[in-house]
This record gives structure tokens, C-alpha cells and sequence, in this order.
């Protein structure tokens, strides 16, 4: 029994000190992600981000900008079904296409090797945005700034 414990104990600590598993592919990645949006789990949502973006994402909840559960439920129920074309712009850089244009591409990158596939919420947040003429990603200097990078 208390060796279970002391298991117990240290899968919990690993959990919290370590990246989630190394993600191969982009494909890995945003089905983890969508996996963490279903149970409405912000922790393991956040591992699917590049280190820089898991930075913004703690900088946002620290000034309570952090999604509740049901706002990534809600991004989940919106996400599932949505038809998702590839582009590989380079050996570390990938963009998800969606079918729907009402959904902003999703923008995916190695930034740590140890690390492999990442989405970067870094990146789009800083560069997609909601105004009064739509999403701002339809901007070409979105994806010149993303495809010109290694």
C-alpha cells in the first residue's frame, strides 16, 4: 500500500515538472489538445503549447485572463469537427488549416527538440486577432512572419 502511494506520489510530481510526452507530429499534438479541450483540462491544454507559450499562458493567468473549463469545452465542441489541412512549412514550423474559415488556422512548431511538436498560442496570440473586419490572420504578413522563420 504504501508503495502504490510513493508511486502515486511521484507520477503526481512528474506530472507537474515535466512536459507532457514528446509530440512527433503536428497530427499528435492536436489531438492531445483537442483530447484536453473535451475535459475541459487547462493544465494539459497548456502542455500541448511551446515553452514560450505555456510563459503567455501563465502571464494571462496571473492577470485572469485564463480560460475557465467550459470556454475550452466550448472550443472543443467548435474544434471536433472541423476538417484539418496540413501545410509542413519546414522541418519545425506547420500550419492547420481549417475548412472553416470562421476558425483561424492554428499554428504549430518544434521549439525544443526535446519537446517536438508544439502548438504556439505564442504566436497567434500576439498575431491573430478578432476586429471589426474579421480575423486578422487573413493578413498575408501573418504567415510571411511564420514561413520566413526556422
Amino acid at each position: 500500500m504504501r508503495k502504490a502511494l510513493f508511486v502515486a506520489f511521484a507520477l503526481l510530481l512528474l506530472g507537474q515538472t515535466c512536459p507532457a510526452e514528446t509530440y512527433e507530429t503536428p497530427k499528435e499534438t492536436l489531438d492531445a489538445y483537442l483530447n484536453a479541450c473535451q475535459a475541459g483540462d487547462l493544465e494539459a491544454a497548456e502542455l500541448c503549447y511551446t515553452s514560450s507559450s505555456r510563459e503567455v499562458a501563465k502571464q494571462d493567468a496571473e492577470q485572469g485572463a485564463a480560460p475557465p473549463p467550459d470556454a475550452l469545452k466550448s472550443a472543443y465542441e467548435r474544434l471536433k469537427d472541423v476538417d484539418f489541412k496540413l501545410e509542413e512549412v519546414n522541418a519545425k514550423r506547420a500550419i492547420f488549416w481549417p475548412a472553416d474559415e470562421s476558425i483561424p488556422p492554428m499554428f504549430m512548431r518544434i521549439q525544443q527538440e526535446e519537446e517536438g511538436w508544439r502548438l504556439d498560442y505564442h504566436f497567434m496570440s500576439r498575431y491573430i486577432r478578432v476586429g471589426e473586419d474579421g480575423w486578422s490572420w487573413r493578413d498575408p504578413r501573418v504567415f510571411q512572419i511564420w514561413k520566413k522563420r526556422e
